[in-house]
């Protein structure tokens, strides 16, 4: 049997660091019907997405307000700490408007939660993910 380019190529895994599992399991559901090919891996604090190794993911979905820190004046810097070199989406219910800052990583968002599950958004954020990947 003949495999093509596509079976050979690993899927890109995602990460979703929110606290509220229901957060985690709608974008994963949402994300693996938008792209098939994304494997969404969720952590309930930023320490445990560094202890995994954030190297293994070209893109993070991260919550504004993730316990115990306030916002992402905090977690921004404790990813670049960790070598983190993938895109960042911020996902939050409220935007209050931060300077965040020059990190070594892309930073997209602040994205409102409810906006992520809609394909349209969630679909080109994946597919750049994908593309980042290693095959």
């Amino acid at each position: 049997m003949k495999s093509n380019r596509s079976d050979l190529l690993a899927n890109a895994r995602i990460a979703v660091v929110d606290d509220d599992p229901v957060e985690v399991v709608l974008l994963s559901e949402i994300g693996s019907e938008v792209s098939p090919r994304c494997d969404f891996v969720g952590h309930a604090t930023v320490r445990d997405f560094i202890a995994a190794g954030p190297s293994q993911y070209p893109l993070v979905f991260l919550d504004r307000r993730i316990p115990p820190y306030n916002d992402y004046s905090e977690t921004l810097p404790m990813l670049a700490e960790a070598g983190f070199k993938g895109r960042v989406v911020l996902m939050t219910a409220y935007d209050p408007g931060l300077e965040l800052g020059e990190f070594p990583f892309e930073i997209k968002g602040p994205i409102d939660k409810l906006e992520l599950l809609n394909p349209d958004t969630l679909g080109p954020l994946l597919s750049a993910a994908e593309a980042a990947s290693p095959s």
